[in-house]
């Protein structure tokens, strides 16, 4: 267990220091058709999801870029089965996803995502239905959702305010 932190904390600041990226300036390989924003409407839509490139390790983590965040899953997609990513809270995104993956580390294969999101800047609730492909390199890189067209339905988050 005290690994376990340790990994965690050698881990995220790692990610945090290499691997942050500023969602403005550099493409994270994610293309949404919907794009978060305060402009954006309440509406159910499907996105193009590109190859996406997060770094992994032997004990399981990974980094994945979620629109203008950048954030850390527990992420095992070294060997096939029922896998849990549990994004850590971020200021503005935290999600919990499932996935059912038949990948092993040097071979490529397919997953399917079912994923609970709050998007705390649209103050929305995603649900989030998806699958595509996974190659797992032997030297340390995940590439996965090479080409991955999913559905993305957003429901409104009631919040409840003192008056």
């Amino acid at each position: 267990m005290i690994s376990i932190i340790i990994s965690i904390i050698i881990v995220a600041s790692a990610a945090g220091v290499l691997l942050y990226r500023n969602y403005e300036k550099e493409t994270t390989g994610k293309i949404d058709f919907y794009i978060a924003s305060d402009e954006v409407p309440n509406v159910s839509g499907i996105y193009l999801t590109l190859s996406e490139i997060g770094a992994y390790n032997g004990a399981g983590w990974s980094n994945h870029s979620i629109y203008e965040t950048t954030d850390l899953y527990l992420d095992n997609f070294s060997s096939p089965g029922l896998i849990a990513e549990i994004n850590l809270p971020s200021q503005d995104y935290s999600e919990f996803a499932l996935y059912i993956s038949s990948a092993y580390i040097g071979v490529s294969g397919s997953y399917y995502n079912l994923s609970l999101a709050s998007d705390h800047t649209l103050n929305q609730l995603n649900i989030n239905l998806a699958g595509g492909t996974s190659v797992n390199l032997l030297f340390g890189f995940k590439i996965a959702g090479s080409l991955n067209i999913s559905q993305r339905t957003l429901i409104p988050v009631t919040t409840l305010s003192k008056q």
